[in-house]
C-alpha cells in the first residue's frame, strides 16, 4: 500500500517531525487552535509531495514487425499486432501504387533491381524488380523489422541471406543487423552486404526497399 502511494523513509521522518512541533508547540502555548494549523499545513505539503512522485511516466513506443505473423506494436507493456486489420490486398494495392509512381527514380538509384515491402497484419508482403543481383532467403521467416518511434529508428534484422550477383560468387550471411533512419528517400548502404542499401519509401504505411548497384 505505501510502495503504491510511493512514500519514501523520509516522508515518514518528515511526519514524526511535524508530530513532535506540534507536540513541543502545545506544551508551550497550550493553544489548540495553532496545533491544528500547524498538523494541517504540514500534512498538505507532504501530500503533495507524494502526489507530484506518483504521477506516470510517459511511455516510448516500439514497434516491430516479422515476416512470420509475429509483427508486434510494443506499447505501454504489452504487444499489438502491428497494421493490425490491414489485408495483405491493401498492402499489396499499396506496393504496386509505389511501383509506378515510383519505378524509373528506384530503377535509376538502383540498377541492379530492388525488393520492395510493406507490413499486413504483422506478415511481411514483399514485391522484387531484381536484374543483375538475386537474393535467397524465406521472408516469411528470417525477416525482422522493429521500428523505435521515440528515436525516429528502424532496426532491420535478418536471419539468413545468400546474395548472388553477376559474375561473382555467392555470399551467404547470418543474422545480419542494420539500423535506418525513419525518414523517406534516404538511402542507408549495408554494412555487411555489399552494393546493397535501405531506405524508406512510406513511413506512414510502413512501405520500405532493399537496392542493389
Amino acid at each position: 500500500m505505501l510502495s503504491c502511494m510511493n512514500i519514501k523513509p523520509s516522508d515518514v521522518i518528515s511526519l514524526g517531525a511535524l508530530a513532535l512541533a506540534a507536540y513541543l508547540e502545545y506544551v508551550k502555548t497550550k493553544n489548540k487552535a495553532v496545533i491544528y494549523l500547524l498538523v494541517i499545513v504540514g500534512l498538505t505539503a507532504l501530500g503533495a509531495s507524494i502526489f507530484s512522485r506518483s504521477k506516470p511516466k510517459d511511455e516510448h513506443v516500439n514497434q516491430t514487425a516479422t515476416a512470420s505473423g509475429r509483427s508486434t506494436n510494443y506499447q505501454a507493456g504489452r504487444d499489438i499486432v502491428i497494421n493490425q486489420g490491414v489485408s495483405e490486398a491493401i498492402v499489396r494495392g499499396l506496393l504496386n501504387q509505389k511501383l509506378i509512381s515510383e519505378h524509373t527514380a528506384l530503377g535509376s538509384r538502383y540498377p541492379a533491381g530492388y525488393v520492395i515491402f510493406g507490413i499486413s497484419n504483422g506478415a511481411i508482403v514483399y514485391l522484387k524488380r531484381l536484374r543483375d543481383v538475386q537474393i535467397a532467403t524465406d521472408w516469411n521467416e528470417n525477416f525482422q523489422i522493429t521500428i523505435d518511434q521515440s528515436k525516429n529508428e528502424v532496426q532491420i534484422i535478418i536471419l539468413k541471406l545468400v546474395y548472388s550477383k553477376r559474375g561473382q560468387p555467392d555470399l551467404q550471411f547470418d543474422r545480419i543487423v542494420e539500423y535506418i533512419r525513419l525518414v523517406e528517400n534516404n538511402p542507408i548502404s549495408s554494412h555487411v552486404i555489399p552494393d546493397t542499401y535501405y531506405e524508406v519509401l512510406d513511413a506512414s504505411n510502413k512501405i520500405f526497399v532493399m537496392g542493389f548497384k
